[in-house]
């Protein structure tokens, strides 16, 4: 009986610490942000802008310097 309950505990235990660990997991940090700035679709389209930006001025700098 003894071990019966040591088992239930166990098991309660271990499921216990596994539901804090995916509790963590889920939370974001400042970095899981920063990662996701970085990889969004927004990102893409800056970067997009970006380049298109330097582009035009790169025109911009041929067309003055012709």
């Amino acid at each position: 009986m003894i071990l019966l309950l040591m088992g239930v505990l166990l098991i309660l235990l271990v499921g216990g610490m596994a539901a804090l660990q995916a509790l963590d997991r889920s939370t974001p940090t400042p970095g899981d942000q920063r990662r996701a700035e970085l990889s969004g679709p927004s990102a893409f389209r800056d970067a997009r802008r970006e380049l298109a930006r330097q582009e035009l001025e790169r025109r911009r700098r041929e067309r003055l310097g012709e």
